[in-house]
């Protein structure tokens, strides 16, 4: 292959690439802040639990199993930034579902 075809050709696949991490990037960012949300979500049921009775807080155990549901359904983030959205989700419904248990 000559070589300024192949030039043109690489920087074409680069520009291919470059269109293509753009958009995986937008997805991730997209998937965050989904996740974001149903952290502050489920930081917000958790600070109204304090006031709850006991069949307030069986309905906020079931807010928060939907909450987990919803979680499910959202694509990938970056995945050290995944895993840390993910850590302060689950602190947040454990600490629901402890609540509940006493």
């Amino acid at each position: 292959v000559p070589r300024k075809a192949g030039n043109d050709l690489q920087k074409e696949f680069e520009s291919l690439m470059e269109q293509l991490f753009s958009k995986i990037t937008q997805e991730y960012e997209n998937n965050k802040a989904a996740k974001q949300q149903l952290i502050e979500q489920a930081e917000s049921l958790l600070a109204a639990s304090d006031t709850f009775e006991s069949t307030e807080l069986r309905n906020a155990a079931e807010s928060a199993k939907q909450l987990q549901a919803k979680w499910k359904t959202i694509g990938k983030s970056w995945h050290k930034e995944d895993q840390q959205l993910w850590q302060e989700f689950r602190k947040h419904c454990d600490a629901i579902f402890a609540r509940r248990s006493q």
